[in-house]
């Protein structure tokens, strides 16, 4: 059983001036996904947040993604990040080659690799049986009981996709649970498009 508790977290950084998600280095749609659900989720919290990463971005579909469901993420170059800073590193683990060491304080990592557990980082959410990092994010939403939007769910739709092949690998049931709440929220046109 997973002891982390979303709320905990979002609790204890409701006053803190900065958060930003840092995805893994030249992201892919699975990062791209989470982070934007996750950062839509803390706004419904007041909590605002900046979406970072480093490299860039490769994938046709990953571009057409952001486009369309106007994402908002910036090269982490371009923000003026201090040590007092809070960070969450998704779909990546603090300490991986492929992750940025930034300064500011590492809060939390949510991941769903065969990650080492970082010992300094105060939350972990860290699921190897997990498909995608998007499954994670959804059951955030759904353990909180807040509101999926349409491009939210199109976006983890996507990242799901990505990861797991369509469901052709990787796949554990809430993977499946969540392909089944995310079909019915989804823009399944706009998935599609993107997917092709």
């Amino acid at each position: 059983m997973n002891m982390f508790e979303i709320l905990d977290f979002i609790n204890e950084i409701k006053s803190e001036k900065r958060i930003f998600i840092q995805m893994h280095n030249f992201p892919d749609n699975d990062a791209v996904a989470s982070a934007y659900g996750l950062s839509e989720l803390l706004l419904m919290y007041g909590i605002k947040s900046d979406i970072i990463y480093k490299g860039e971005i490769e994938r046709d579909s990953l571009v057409k993604m952001v486009e369309r469901l106007n994402i908002n993420i910036s090269k982490y170059e371009d923000l003026n990040i201090s040590a007092q800073d809070k960070i969450v590193v998704i779909d990546g683990c603090k300490g991986n080659s492929n992750v940025e060491e930034l300064e500011g304080e590492e809060i939390l990592v949510i991941d769903h690799h065969e990650v080492k557990e970082p010992e300094d980082v105060k939350y972990t959410d860290i699921r190897s049986s997990y498909g995608a990092c998007s499954t994670i994010i959804y059951t955030y939403y759904k353990q909180l009981g807040k509101q999926m939007s349409s491009d939210v769910a199109t976006a983890l739709m996507i990242g799901l996709n990505v990861d797991t092949a369509r469901l052709t690998r990787g796949v554990s049931k809430t993977d499946l649970d969540a392909f089944y709440f995310l079909y019915t929220k989804a823009n399944m046109e706009q998935v599609n498009l993107i997917l092709r």
